[in-house]
């Protein structure tokens, strides 16, 4: 099973994912489009192991953004 952990406010969801991760699961971070500099992942990391497990989506958020993406 893949768990998708979108957005990463507070640098919370880097930390669930990588908790996951630890317990076995495919876990990724998923990060949105208009992501705040302060809360991409090297700035809470000190090594490059994020990467593997992280993807950037065009998604944004607001009433023109994230709800308007389709599930495909």
């Amino acid at each position: 099973m893949r768990i998708a952990c979108i957005g990463n406010t507070n640098h919370f969801m880097l930390t669930l994912t990588r908790m996951l991760r630890v317990k076995g699961y495919d876990a990724y971070l998923l990060l949105l489009g208009d992501e705040p500099d302060n809360f991409l992942p090297e700035a809470d990391s000190f090594d490059g192991d994020y990467k593997t497990f992280t993807r950037s989506l065009s998604w944004r958020l607001g009433i023109n953004g994230f709800y308007l993406n389709s599930k495909e």
